[in-house]
Formats: C-alpha cells, structure tokens, sequence
C-alpha cells in the first residue's frame, strides 16, 4: 500500500489538454499491483513500479470522487521489456490502469541507462493495453512504438496508437473512426495495418468492419509532448530542484508568475516523497506562486502540502491564511492565521 500526498498530482497549466480531474484530497491510498515483464523476476518489477510511481501524475485518474480528504485506489501496472538485436533489453513500456477490468490506461516509455532504467515520458491520452510492437512509421529512420489491441465484442474493435520516442503521437486525427476526447485513433475495424508510403514514411490502412473497404489515414504528429522528459528519477538530484527554484525567484522578481508556478511545481515534485524543510520551500513557493496569479484554490493546495512537509514552516501558515481569505473561507483563514502567530 502506497500513500502520497495530493501535491504529487500538482494543477495543471492553463489550456491543459488532460482528461482526469485536478485531485482535490489530502491523500490518496493507492494498492499496488506489478506484473514482471518476460523474463523479469517480482523484485525488479517493483523497482521500476516504484520509479513509475514517482511520476504519479501519470495516475489515470479517470474516476471522480464526492468529499475531500482521503481517496482509495486500486492500481495496476503491466511491464513490457522490449529487446532488439543485440539481445539486451533496451527500453520498457509501463502500462497503468486503475480498475482491476478497465480496459484503458495510460502508459509510460523508459531507455536503458547504464544499470536500470530511466523514466522520459508518459503517455497523456488514454489507450487499451496491447504487446507493444516497434516500426520506423515517419521514415526517420528511428523506430517508433506502435501499441495496437484487439477486443471482441460488437463486431471487431482494434485500438491503435503510435508514438515516437520523444513522446509525440502519430496517429491523432481530427476525425478518427468513433474516437471519444482526450483518447488514442479508436477506431472499430476488421483489420489495421501499417503500409509503405511515399518517402519511406507510413500509412495506416483500416478495413472497415462494415463495408469491408479500405480507408487510409494519414499520419500527423499532432499531439504535443505533455510534460518536459525526466531525465532521472530517484534518487533524486536535489541541486536540479534547487536550480528550478532559483529560476522560479527570478522570474517572480520578473512578475512572470505563470512561469515561476512551473518552476516551483517542477522543483516540488522533483523532490519525491521528501517531506522535509526543502520540499516545504518549494511546495510555499508554488502555492505563492499561484496566490499572485489569483489561483486562490490552487494556492491552497500546495500550501497544504508544504505545511505537510514541514508543519514548523510559519510563513505557509501565513500565506495559506492569506489564499483562504481571498475564497471568503473565513474560518479556515482564522485557524491558519492564528497558527502563524
């Protein structure tokens, strides 16, 4: 049983294109369960769950919740470990879902590094779950993952998504088959199949399950990279944070709030699950951070987590006093003011 605070899920940047709700509760009990890829024995999966863990924005919290305070979840992570010619693995997708018969999830790509494996991007859309399977499909000459499934039900339905290693999807369309918002090319067919193309790129070809033809999509790089890559996970590089937070002071000193709120997040979830005086710092500059932008109910949010952090730390008490305040919460900013003073 995992238990992280809210601040791992931190608010999201204005125009955000996200598909699950900001988290509204001081904590959230997450069951954890990790199926080894081939080959792969329990303790090593653990490891790499832990890791993906830590990018616990990549959470598909699809489900929404009534009251605040506590939320429960069941989580489940699939490891794919994927070879090429030399025989040694190189890269790991991470497949996570939070129902234990949900068919969508959201999945994470990770490159060998040295001994173990570094985390770079996380799928921002919602896709089935499928043997993930490698093709150069933009003839850029670097291959490209392609994550197709096939479900029986009404008919035959095939879910296709591809996505290069830089984490753009290739295969987003304005008009999709009957694709819903926020989710990968859904798109209900007899058969999917990447062909040739001009240019050494390729095409998707779908016949059509009821009339039997073929359609041809074109491939786009439609989809923007959601988050900038991790280029590390834990143990974490604490001067890394700290840089981000200098960042974040120059740029308030700047009046450029929107982008010192995301230096300061970027530097608060660097931190882990560090609940000490250095996460506080960068948990009271993010919710500072927002209380200027007049995110009032974003502002409380991170200065609860600092005050999680570390409850010695009075200036929160002051600021989260202040953010109540702003949100006619009279009798929350009463308590937190008078545990400043």
């Amino acid at each position: 049983m995992y238990v992280i605070s809210s601040k791992f899920f931190p608010p999201l940047p204005p125009g955000y294109d996200a598909h699950w709700p900001q988290v509204k509760w001081d904590q959230i009990r997450i069951a954890v369960q990790i199926r080894p890829a081939k080959g792969m024995n329990q303790s090593q999966a653990d490891a790499i769950g832990r890791d993906v863990l830590e990018r616990a924005r990549l959470i598909p919290l699809d489900a929404s919740y009534s009251a605040e305070g506590t939320a429960s979840l069941q989580l489940n992570i699939y490891l794919y470990q994927v070879y090429l010619n030399s025989g040694s693995p190189v890269s790991i997708i991470a497949w996570v879902n939070h129902l234990p018969d949900a068919s969508a999830g959201r999945f994470v790509y990770a490159e060998m590094r040295g001994d173990r494996y570094v985390m770079l991007w996380d799928s921002p859309l919602f896709t089935d779950a499928g043997n993930p399977d490698f093709d150069d499909v933009n003839g850029d000459g670097i291959f490209d993952i392609v994550m197709q499934t096939h479900l029986s039900g009404n008919g035959c339905e095939e879910f296709l998504s591809i996505f290069d290693k830089n984490g753009r999807e290739l295969t987003r369309q304005n008009n999709c088959g009957d694709s819903r918002p926020g989710w990968v090319c859904d798109i209900e067919a007899a058969d999917i199949s990447l062909v040739d193309a001009a240019n050494g790129r390729k095409e998707i070809r779908i016949t059509g399950g009821d009339d039997g033809k073929d359609h041809v999509f074109k491939l786009v790089n439609g989809v923007y990279v959601p988050f900038p890559p991790f280029v590390k996970l834990a143990p974490l590089d604490v001067r890394e944070a700290e840089a981000d937070n200098v960042r974040g002071m120059q740029l308030m000193k700047k009046g450029d709030y929107e982008q010192a709120v995301g230096a300061f997040v970027h530097a608060a979830c660097m931190m882990g699950t560090r609940n000490d005086s250095t996460a506080a710092l960068f948990a009271n500059n993010a919710g500072f951070a927002y209380y200027k932008m007049g995110k009032y109910e974003d502002s409380v949010t991170w200065l609860k987590a600092a005050i999680e952090d570390d409850p010695k730390r009075a200036v929160a008490y002051l600021n989260l006093g202040d953010a109540y305040a702003k949100l006619n919460h009279n009798a929350e900013a009463h308590q937190a003011y008078a545990k400043y003073l």
